[in-house]
């Protein structure tokens, strides 16, 4: 049956940071900079920008500025921009980890993996117990093929300061892709707790469940997944396949089906549900899912 890989990766961004309140009334430029971070919080990061911008304009040496714009950059994707912004930030201010960890965002954003490992080891040493440049530098080692060292900076990730479920979420695709199922899933299980309604981190888990072969444990992770987005058919699929993990192949068949009416051109639903039919003896059946399984198969050839 079909093994669904982990979800991608949820952009990982460093929060927009407040520059504190002035003793008694706040600059100009400060006070442009909180508007840029209010607007950024909302959304609004075309808006931001603007703010950010006329709050440099007051002041070129408004670090928290410099170092927001870059964020609200990334998030916009436009990494070469940002990555100036982040650049005049550590300018400002040679110990601003959060600059540091700007810098190699916005290169691993561009795919240059190694440049960008070093500046996650600057923002590391200025800030150790900050998780994001940890992970930051674990992704690129992973993108780089160095699954071993990769693994070293998630284990220093998990053990480092508190972490936010998109930190968690992303730590635990790492290790899934490593092959790391029980740290997958402790950090998945991390990323469910602090946001129950964060539907990919549940797919996730039940995902690692399956596939250590706790299928009944998967099947909660994909029922709840499914009460918050009904119809994410590849949490149908996946609930399907731990039901036939444990031989309940009737309840495989209906969730298979449910996934196969949410997502007819998936021929890998159709393949799992054959299987499934053979085990059920209904040769008929089995025998129309594996025809309509070739037929997709054959299209997405051509």
């Amino acid at each position: 049956m079909k093994k669904i890989l982990f979800a991608l990766i949820i952009a990982f961004l460093p929060a927009l940071l407040s520059g504190g309140q002035a003793a008694i009334e706040p600059s100009a430029s400060q006070a442009l900079c909180d508007k840029g971070i209010a607007a950024g919080s909302a959304g609004d990061d075309a808006g931001a920008i603007g703010f950010f911008d006329r709050a440099i304009a007051a002041d070129a040496g408004n670090k928290i500025a410099w170092n927001n714009r870059g964020v609200s950059l990334l998030r916009l994707k436009k990494y070469a921009e940002a990555l100036k912004s982040f650049e005049e930030a550590s300018k400002l201010d040679k110990d601003y980890g959060e600059a540091w960890y700007g810098r190699g965002l916005a290169l691993t954003y561009q795919g240059k993996f190694r440049d960008s490992i070093r500046f996650f080891e600057k923002a590391t040493d200025i800030s150790p117990l900050n998780a994001g440049p940890l992970y930051g530098k674990g992704y690129a080692l992973a993108s780089l093929g160095k699954t071993k060292d990769a693994v070293k900076c998630l284990d220093m990730a998990v053990e480092a300061g508190p972490k936010d479920f998109i930190t968690w979420f992303n730590i635990g695709v790492e290790y899934g892709k490593a092959d790391k199922l029980q740290e997958a899933a402790r950090c998945f299980q991390e990323s469910a707790k602090q946001n129950p309604a964060y539907v990919d981190a549940w797919f996730n888990l039940g995902y690692a469940m399956n596939k250590m072969e706790r299928y009944a444990e998967a099947i909660q992770c994909f029922e709840s997944a499914i009460k918050l987005e009904p119809g994410y058919w590849n949490a149908w699929f996946n609930k399907g396949i731990a039901q036939a993990g444990l031989k309940k192949y009737s309840r495989a068949a209906a969730s298979m089906e449910k996934a196969a009416a949410l997502e007819p051109r998936d021929p890998d639903i159709f393949y799992s549900m054959a299987q499934v039919y053979e085990k059920l003896s209904q040769t008929a059946k089995a025998e129309l899912n594996t025809k309509k399984y070739l037929e997709l198969t054959r299209q997405q050839v051509k």
